[in-house]
C-alpha cells in the first residue's frame, strides 16, 4: 500500500470535516438565535435614531425641453447614492412620527431624446425632508419588526450647474436654470431586525410625489428665449436605504 494514499484521503476529507463538525452547528446557532427568542419590542416614548446610505432613484420623465417654441427633446435625472439619518420617537407602543433628512443629493440632468440626447445639461443640489407617521405590526415576540408610514415631503433646489459647454451646443451666449421647491405626499415600508434591546438593524423603501419644475432663459444673439425643461415628473423618486439603529 501507497504510505502517502492515506494522507491524500484525508486531505480530501478534510473540507466535509470542516462542513460537518464546524459551519453546520455554527448555521444552527445562528438560525436558533434568529428565531427562538423573544425579541424586544418598542415602547412609548423610545427614540429610534438610524444612520445608513440610501439610493435614490428618480425615476423621472420630463416633458420636451422648450426653447422659444423648438422642441429639443427629454431630459433624465440620474440615479445617486447618499448618507441619511432618521429619527422616530414613539407616542405609543406601535406609533411613532418619524423625521428623515439626508446628504444633500446632487442629481445629474442629461438629454434622453431628441437634439439633447446624451448631451449634459447640468446637475442640480436638492435638500430633501420627509415626515411621516409609521405603524409598527408586532409585538414583543418577534425580532422582526415591520411596519408602514404616510406623511410629506419637501424639498428644495439648492446650487444649480449648467454644463458650460451647453449654451456654445446651440449657439447661445448664456443658459441659466432653476427649479421650484415642491410639496408632495411620501409612503414607506420597512423592516426593523432587532439584534439586542438597543440595537437593530433596518431597510427601508419611501416613495416621494416630487413635482421638481425647472425652467430658464436662454440668449441667442442678443434675444432672451424662455426655456421650459421639465414642467413635471412623470413618477415619484423612490428611495432604498440600509440602516443601523440605536435606541435611547
Amino acid at each position: 500500500m501507497n504510505p502517502y494514499s492515506r494522507k491524500i484521503e484525508n486531505t480530501e476529507l478534510r473540507p466535509i470535516f470542516l462542513v460537518r463538525i464546524i459551519l453546520l452547528p455554527l448555521a444552527v446557532c445562528i438560525v436558533t438565535a434568529l428565531f427562538s427568542h423573544n425579541g424586544f419590542a418598542y415602547q412609548k416614548g423610545d427614540i429610534l435614531i438610524r444612520a445608513g446610505m440610501a439610493v435614490i432613484d428618480p425615476r423621472e420623465e420630463s416633458d420636451s425641453i422648450n426653447m422659444g417654441g423648438m422642441d429639443l427633446g427629454e431630459v433624465g435625472v440620474e440615479s445617486q447614492s447618499v448618507p441619511i439619518a432618521n429619527v422616530s420617537y414613539f407616542v405609543s407602543d406601535h406609533l411613532a412620527f418619524e423625521v428623515l433628512l439626508s446628504k444633500p443629493p446632487v442629481f445629474g440632468i442629461v438629454g434622453a431624446t431628441g437634439l439633447v440626447k446624451g448631451v449634459p445639461i447640468g446637475d442640480i443640489e436638492a435638500y430633501p425632508l420627509l415626515v411621516t407617521v409609521q405603524y409598527f405590526f408586532l409585538t414583543s415576540h418577534s425580532v422582526w419588526q415591520p411596519y408602514l408610514g404616510i406623511g410629506f415631503n419637501y424639498v428644495v433646489a439648492g446650487d444649480t450647474d449648467v454644463n458650460p459647454d451647453l449654451a456654445p451646443y446651440f449657439g447661445a451666449e448664456s443658459i441659466g436654470i432653476e427649479v421650484e421647491e415642491s410639496w408632495g405626499l411620501t409612503l414607506s415600508a420597512g423592516l426593523d431586525f432587532i439584534v439586542t434591546d438597543k440595537l437593530s438593524i433596518s431597510a427601508q423603501a419611501y416613495y416621494a410625489d416630487v413635482e421638481g419644475k425647472g425652467s430658464g432663459t436662454v440668449i441667442v444673439g442678443g434675444q432672451e428665449f424662455e426655456l421650459d425643461i421639465f414642467s413635471q415628473t412623470g413618477h415619484a423618486p423612490v428611495m432604498y436605504s440600509l440602516t443601523l439603529a440605536y435606541t435611547f
